[in-house]
């Protein structure tokens, strides 16, 4: 299996599995759907109840990568089963740890000695069925035309990738929970430089309309679908955590020329 084809068998799962909400989520206490954000609203609002849905994606992350990742199986078959084992209060501890992304909680729980980043990324893909559909309804009606920063408004977790739309707009985009939201599109998204000389992008001609915008200011790029030369990939339901693992190639020229997803000054 190639991490192509592990990142497409998630999303299928993730697309299977994704619960409807059967309610909105509570707002923040006096909230203003118009109103800026000032922090992700994943600190003000409580999470949905997840925590089954999380182990059960979890197992199912870690039985896909070790299918992967050979060298990935001992670790994963010495860990699912205190995954399987664990009991209800664990499980809404590893459940809440997991969305707030405390690193060392998590890490303390697993015990997986040099498959830490592994395991965290596990966790972040377990996250998915339950936040994007408590993303998608939390946003619903709410502008975030105020925040412009390089992190989801809804999660924390830093962008992924970046689209321009048709309409010319530019929005990042969450991969955990898929929020998308507006950016400059002139200016780096990790420092905000604006010199055209400073801020600019390159791409592969197999590769476009996807492009990769760097930043001399502070070291950064991102990756950006350019929609608005038209074609399949300027449908709006483009799946761009897919898309981000199949222009893997963009990344490693970006970092070839010493570019950082994130940026020195992030």
């Amino acid at each position: 299996m190639s991490w192509m084809d592990f990142v497409k068998a998630w999303r299928r799962y993730v697309d299977g599995r994704a619960p409807v909400p059967s309610a909105a989520p509570e707002r923040p206490p006096a909230g203003d759907d118009d109103a800026p954000l000032e922090q992700p609203l994943i600190l003000t609002v409580p999470p949905p109840p997840g925590a089954d849905e999380f182990t059960a994606a979890l197992r199912s992350a870690g039985d896909l990568l070790a299918s992967l990742q050979p060298r990935f199986g001992p670790t994963w078959e010495r860990l699912k089963p205190r995954v399987e084992a664990a009991r209800e209060a664990e499980r809404e501890r590893l459940y809440s740890a997991a969305v707030l992304r405390q690193v060392p909680e998590l890490l303390e729980w697993a015990q997986v000695d040099g498959e830490g980043e592994t395991f965290l990324t596990l966790a972040e893909l377990a996250l998915q069925p339950v936040l994007r559909p408590f993303a998608a309804t939390l946003v619903a009606g709410r502008s975030l035309a105020a925040w412009r920063r390089p992190f989801c408004p809804v999660c924390g977790r830093e962008a992924d990738v970046a689209r321009i739309r048709p309409d010319n707009l530019r929005f990042l985009h969450c991969p955990v929970c898929d929020t998308e939201w507006p950016v400059t599109r002139l200016s780096c998204v990790w420092c905000g430089a604006d010199d055209p000389k400073k801020v600019q992008f390159f791409t592969l001609e197999v590769l476009e309309p996807w492009r990769v915008d760097t930043c001399e200011v502070c070291g950064g790029y991102m990756k950006t679908l350019d929609q608005r030369s038209g074609g399949p990939l300027a449908m709006p339901g483009v799946d761009l955590f897919v898309e981000d693992a199949r222009t893997l190639q963009l990344d490693l020229l970006a970092q070839r020329e010493g570019f950082r997803r994130g940026g020195r000054a992030h």
